[in-house]
């Protein structure tokens, strides 16, 4: 009879003897849908890699990215594991450690939205976002989710190794405890970012990463939304009753909805940090500690270079535009001496700070009103030469060599020629206060004319 059947032997492990989501894999059809979710936790792992690589290139420290490789390996493996169960289903070793591997992924997502949570209440509310019980709780948080999940694990391998009736009803139990709060922290970030939108700010919100705050909340609460419906589902099911391995398993336990709530819902939430570039979004100054931290970030788009950049300056009203800046001494480079004569109304002079020589030029209040500033950084600037003025620079030699120059106050100039009249070229400021107005509107470096009678001049020096 069937109530007197012949019990197992020996220590363990024993075969499962009720249902469970997912069922027993075979090689139709899971084989197939599970080697198509291992190839896209192989190709968007190593997106996220690339990602976490370049930003450590440039000095943009951003974990998560790492996190989600290493999640994308885990997942890589727990696919790995379900494809040789399905090939050897009676291998019972390799069905517990498929099974673990699905526990332990999922937490890694969890934390990530649980940390960016924190960022925008401290974004929202620094003074309650860095104070001490907020601290406590987000931390005694993480530490119960941890906890949960050595409970999820204890459990369920117990399960495997023994058949004692009140040990599988400790073991159900913890079970139940584990979904329960895999569950309500899923969901938890949604409740957080919530309360702090309710709340009344007295101050304005300190941004962090790039984007708008509010593209940024929405794009939590969507992840957020999509890893609670997969831990809400495990938890309602883990509340049914029991069903015995040989009975006919219900829907719930089919292998749609095992695909669909444990491992869709998270390549989803994978692809999606991939493709709104999270590592850019919710990246914080490195050591933000306390408030007004977050609201110096800067996020480095470019590589890091050891070799100056150009940059540019602008400062509407009476300004100066910053065109090039030289790493070494101006007078000992005749080629870039001469490069300042390709840019009109330019001087050059000296950086207070690096001591290196920049070509500046002059601005008027064409840029917009008096009074407005403007800064562009680490860009190319926009070059003023054109090629019609590519004499000026095979004229260098000939300027440098054969023209005479002399320093004066107002910097360094020609001097009088053979004939006692004088020339102006153009006007070096030395000084660490340039004038803006030292080149003569009257040269025209454009027209042939001169151009020529300056060749001219000097060949006869």
């Amino acid at each position: 009879m069937a109530s007197q059947q012949e019990k197992p032997k020996g220590p363990g492990p024993y075969a499962p003897q009720t249902a469970s989501l997912g069922g027993l894999p075979s090689v139709i059809p899971d084989v197939p849908i599970t080697a198509v979710f291992l190839l896209l936790y192989v190709i968007f792992g190593a997106m996220h890699f690339v990602m976490f690589k370049e930003n450590n290139e440039r000095g943009h420290k951003f974990g998560f990215s790492g996190a989600m490789f290493g999640f994308c390996n885990i997942r890589i493996a727990t696919m790995s594991l379900r494809i040789a169960w399905a090939c050897h289903p009676h291998n019972i070793n390799i069905g517990i450690a498929a099974q673990m591997l699905v526990y332990v992924g999922t937490v890694i997502l969890f934390i990530m939205n649980w940390f960016f949570a924190q960022r925008i209440v401290r974004a929202q509310h620094p003074h309650w976002g860095w104070s001490t019980p907020y601290r406590i709780f987000h931390r005694a948080a993480l530490i119960l989710l941890i906890a949960c999940l050595l409970l999820l694990i204890v459990a369920a391998l117990q399960a495997f190794f023994t058949l004692s009736p009140s040990i599988h009803h400790i073991d159900r139990s913890l079970q139940l405890a584990g979904s329960t709060y895999f569950a309500a922290f899923a969901f938890a970030p949604i409740i957080v970012v919530f309360t702090s939108l309710s709340i009344p700010r007295r101050q304005p919100v300190e941004k962090f990463g790039t984007g708008r705050m509010r593209t940024n909340i929405t794009i939590l609460l969507l992840s957020a939304t999509v890893l609670s419906l997969g831990a809400a589902f495990r938890a309602g099911i883990a509340y049914l009753p029991p069903v015995p391995i040989r009975s006919p398993s219900p829907w719930y336990f089919s292998r749609a909805c095992f695909y669909i709530f444990d491992f869709l819902v998270e390549i989803l939430v994978v692809v999606f940090y991939a493709w709104v570039r999270f590592d850019l979004r919710f990246h914080i100054p490195n050591g933000a500690k306390g408030p007004g931290s977050y609201s110096r970030t800067n996020v480095n788009l470019e590589k890091s270079k050891s070799e100056p950049q150009l940059g540019m300056d602008v400062v509407v009203g009476s300004s100066q535009l910053t065109l090039h800046m030289y790493p070494h001494d101006i007078f000992d480079d005749k080629t870039a001496l001469a490069e300042s004569l390709r840019y009109p109304d330019s001087t050059l002079s000296r950086d207070a700070k690096t001591g290196n020589w920049k070509i500046k030029r002059s601005s008027t209040s064409s840029y917009g009103s008096d009074g407005a500033s403007t800064r562009y950084s680490h860009m190319s600037a926009m070059s003023l030469w054109r090629p019609d003025k590519a004499e000026v620079t095979s004229m260098s030699d000939g300027l440098l060599n054969g023209l005479d120059l002399e320093d004066g106050p107002g910097g360094v100039k020609r001097k009088q020629n053979q004939s006692g009249e004088s020339q102006a070229v153009g006007t070096i400021a030395v000084g660490s206060s340039p004038r803006t107005d030292v080149v003569d509107n009257d040269i025209d470096l454009e027209k042939g004319d001169e151009m020529k009678s300056l060749r001219s001049e000097s060949r006869d020096h």
